[in-house]
């Protein structure tokens, strides 16, 4: 994409002096000269390679060919209900204790930057103000519907 955006910034040297005569018409607007930066872009263009190679290198499988087929002496390793449940129960509180270290590290953070207590007096503001809200809606449904009522009743 540089490489195109630079050929058409660059105009055509050879056409662009058989249409002027002598150098002091020639039109320097359209002469624009090797570029310094184009030994910048090279280098930046061969950095950001670089790094997708080495990215693309770090994320490949680690079998290219498919995987030695199973031979017939290896024992298969089966691991029992016990065994696999223990291995659960292990995996569910080590991620339980992760939980709990980030729900106080957040309490922590929250509490250094001042928003400790006064975050569940907000939550109960705006519970309340939603209630009164609620009420007020329901208050004038209820009314527009006795209302129609009795319009339909002719009362």
């Amino acid at each position: 994409m540089l490489n195109r955006a630079r050929a058409v910034l660059r105009a055509p040297r050879v056409a662009s002096a058989r249409c002027h005569s002598s150098i002091n018409s020639f039109d320097r607007t359209l002469y624009l000269k090797e570029q310094p930066e184009d030994s910048v872009f090279k280098s930046l263009e061969n950095k950001q390679n670089i790094a997708f190679e080495t990215f693309v290198a770090g994320h490949r499988p680690l079998f290219i060919s498919n995987p030695p087929l199973e031979s017939s002496n290896q024992v298969s390793h089966k691991l029992t209900d016990e065994q696999v449940d223990s291995i659960l129960d292990e995996l569910d509180c080590a991620l339980f204790k992760v939980k709990i270290t980030e729900i106080a590290d957040y309490k922590s953070a929250l509490h250094r930057i001042g928003l400790g207590e006064r975050l569940d007096i907000n939550l109960d503001s705006v519970k309340r103000k939603r209630k009164s809200k609620m009420n007020k809606h329901k208050y004038r449904k209820r009314r527009k519907a006795q209302r129609a009522e009795r319009k339909r009743l002719g009362k």
